[in-house]
């Protein structure tokens, strides 16, 4: 349920466009036999983030609770490859930058199915480049790119996410369903007063697929299907994007 620079999320909300060179790499420091800080980087010529995390949990069944801050400034894909790309007054592309923290709590519902129920807020804004202080709010036709008059949103929100997994490997799976739902409902606050409910849910089968024989190891056929729908008003860094 937590928001962050590498979390999935149950349904991608990106475009058939994708650019660029990055790397993701994490580390982990135990500080306890079931307590841990976790730091996720990724780096690229277009994305820049980091999400550092605590994690406290019980080994069987795994329940607990992680709390986060992140920073991301990336591309958007709301603002390109449309009928017109979007560019800020200056002429360059526009990076969306989100500053947050959130709280979670996560337990087994059932064999197979865990939930996670969270808290998250962000600081939304728009800027220029990777490395910069500047906020524009809006872009060279004078349309607004955030919600809120000077540039900056502020999101909270409060999320719902619940996994049903009866794969036979939880990384490289080979066989099995993998069902994911997500909630989320935000609440006005600040200038930007954003008010939506967001559903989402996915659910990818895999299949032992021998037909053919490349190389060694099993070889399996992926089927994902996945769809949402948003209630309200949504500021389009939140919504999804066909594709």
């Amino acid at each position: 349920a937590l928001q962050g620079v590498t979390r999935p999320r149950t349904v991608l909300k990106g475009s058939h466009y994708d650019s660029g060179f990055s790397v993701t790499g994490n580390a982990r420091l135990w500080v306890g036999e079931n307590q841990s800080f976790l730091l996720d980087a990724i780096g690229g010529d277009n994305i820049l983030g980091l999400d550092f995390s605590y994690i406290q949990s019980t080994k069987s069944p795994r329940e607990g609770f992680a709390i986060n801050v992140f920073t991301q400034r990336s591309e958007f894909p709301a603002f390109q490859e449309g009928d017109r790309d979007v560019d800020l007054p200056n002429g360059d592309t526009p990076l969306l930058h989100r500053l947050g923290a959130g709280i979670e709590y996560f337990a087994p519902l059932a064999e197979n199915l865990n939930g996670a129920l969270g808290i998250n807020y962000q600081r939304v804004s728009v800027r220029d480049s990777l490395f910069t202080s500047d906020v524009f709010r809006v872009d060279e036709l004078g349309n607004r790119l955030t919600e809120s008059g000077d540039g900056q949103d502020d999101l909270l929100t409060v999320n719902l996410a619940a996994v049903y997994d009866s794969s036979d490997d939880r990384l490289y799976p080979t066989q099995g369903t993998r069902l994911r739902f997500g909630a989320d409902q935000a609440i006005p606050i600040g200038n930007a007063d954003i008010d939506f409910t967001r559903f989402s849910g996915s659910i990818s089968q895999f299949i032992p697929f021998n037909l053919f024989g490349f190389s060694a190891g099993p070889r399996t056929l992926a089927l994902n299907l996945q769809a949402g729908t948003v209630l309200g008003d949504v500021p389009p860094y939140e919504a999804y994007n066909l594709g």
